[in-house]
């Protein structure tokens, strides 16, 4: 699994209507890589969309690599799933696709891995709780 790196602190404005959460009333989502930021309304991302990214380390469309070979070259043939919004080459699906699909795209991941965010879900629900009771653990030691 991929690292966050470390000291990437989040933009505290959108990268698209450059408001805060707070004037703005919305939850941002962040890049992992660069912290560039944006509500999701100002991303047109969906309410499933939103949940589903938030599920792991989003890259920004700036950062963001294919899946499958990890590289960011060729953004012509880069497709984003319309569904988790990670990014794909066309020429790395299996098999590869000739051109851009009409309508809505779903990746590997979504269509055939449901088991793969419910892992993901429950991994996340697992860390927050972990999170919580590592601070409750540092309170207790301060006291």
């Amino acid at each position: 699994t991929r690292k966050r790196p470390k000291h990437v602190k989040p933009d505290i404005l959108c990268s698209f209507c450059l408001q805060t959460e707070d004037e703005r009333g919305e939850e941002m989502i962040s890049c992992c890589l660069c912290g560039a930021s944006g509500h999701p309304s100002c991303l047109q991302f969906s309410d499933a969309l939103t949940q589903r990214v938030k599920l792991y380390q989003w890259e920004c469309i700036e950062c963001k690599k294919c899946e499958l070979c990890r590289n960011s070259g060729d953004d012509a043939t880069l497709l984003f799933c319309d569904d988790c919004d990670k990014g794909f080459h066309m020429s790395c699906l299996k098999p590869p696709l000739d051109g851009e699909p009409d309508g809505h795209w779903s990746c590997l991941y979504c269509v055939d891995g449901s088991s793969y965010w419910k892992n993901k879900s429950n991994s996340s629900r697992l860390l927050e709780k972990s999170r919580k009771s590592k601070k409750s653990d540092k309170a207790s030691k301060r006291k």
